[in-house]
C-alpha cells in the first residue's frame, strides 16, 4: 500500500477525481454528480 498519492486516498468513482478527504469526496459527488 502506497501513501505517496499526494495523500488523495478518497477516488470518485464516477469520474476518477481524487480528494484528500471523505468530505471532500462528498461534497463532489454532490455536486458535479447529482443522484
Amino acid at each position: 500500500m502506497q501513501f505517496n498519492l499526494f495523500g488523495k486516498k478518497f477516488k470518485c468513482i464516477v469520474c476518477g477525481k481524487k480528494f484528500k478527504t471523505e468530505v471532500e469526496l462528498g461534497q463532489h459527488r454532490s455536486t458535479e454528480h447529482k443522484k
